[in-house]
């Protein structure tokens, strides 16, 4: 049943791209069995279109980690307080971190990075498990890092991110298939459409912010 609402769920996008706007896949990044990074264009009726992204765009790795360190989410609890859990696993960070740095200064002005990691969880702290969590960083304004996902550890039958990482998926700035409460680091935000709506999932933050995050000491932040 999942394979077939996939499929029909891949059709209708590649149709609609063939008459508006899309992205493809365009540069590769990072690509193992723990994390996947690359760029990606926006194609309007079969042709390049400037995204109006402020790309390329030089964001120092170091800075970029900090940010994902600083980022958690709530995960309720049946018994007990509040489980603070962080989007990232430590161990991907630094590799995440260098190759995003790498996809918004190698991206042009039509192209965003997407990325996805698969991170190991424990269920009763001692039974692993694989849960992925994928996105599109990009800046725009200049000046502004975007960060908008769409899943956050949501459970996978596989530990290959690239199974789970296509662009025929949609787009993570337009919904978000995960629901959990993200706890944002000072001086970010979630963005907020022409409404004045907010994406519960797409961060935004002033890239010379960056360098001044540290891990979060959430009150009753628990290990993973």
């Amino acid at each position: 049943m999942r394979t077939r609402a996939l499929a029909l769920l891949t059709g209708v996008t590649l149709l609609c791209g063939c008459f508006g706007t899309s992205w493809q896949r365009s540069v590769g990044i990072l690509k193992d069995r723990q994390a996947e990074v690359e760029l990606e264009c926006m194609f309007e009726s079969g042709a390049p279109k400037h995204a109006g992204f402020a790309h390329p765009a030089d964001i120092p790795s170091e800075h970029l980690a900090a940010f994902f360190n600083s980022l958690n989410y709530e995960q309720p609890k049946l018994i007990g307080k509040m489980k603070y859990r962080p989007l990232v696993s430590d161990t991907l960070i630094d590799t995440l971190s260098v190759a995003i740095a790498e996809g918004l200064a190698r991206a042009g002005p039509a192209e965003r990075v997407r990325f996805s990691v698969v991170n190991t969880r424990y269920d009763f702290k001692f039974l692993p498990k694989t849960c992925t969590t994928r996105g599109v960083a990009f800046v725009k304004p200049q000046g502004i890092l975007n960060v908008a996902f769409d899943m956050v550890d949501s459970g996978t039958e596989t530990d290959i991110p690239g199974e789970y990482h296509a662009s025929e998926w949609g787009d993570p700035t337009r919904y978000a298939i995960t629901q959990v409460t993200l706890l944002l680091p000072t001086s970010a935000s979630l963005f907020r459409d022409e409404n004045g709506d907010e994406h519960p999932l797409w961060v935004v933050v002033p890239v010379e912010t960056l360098a001044s995050y540290v891990a979060p000491s959430a009150p009753g932040k628990e290990p993973e």
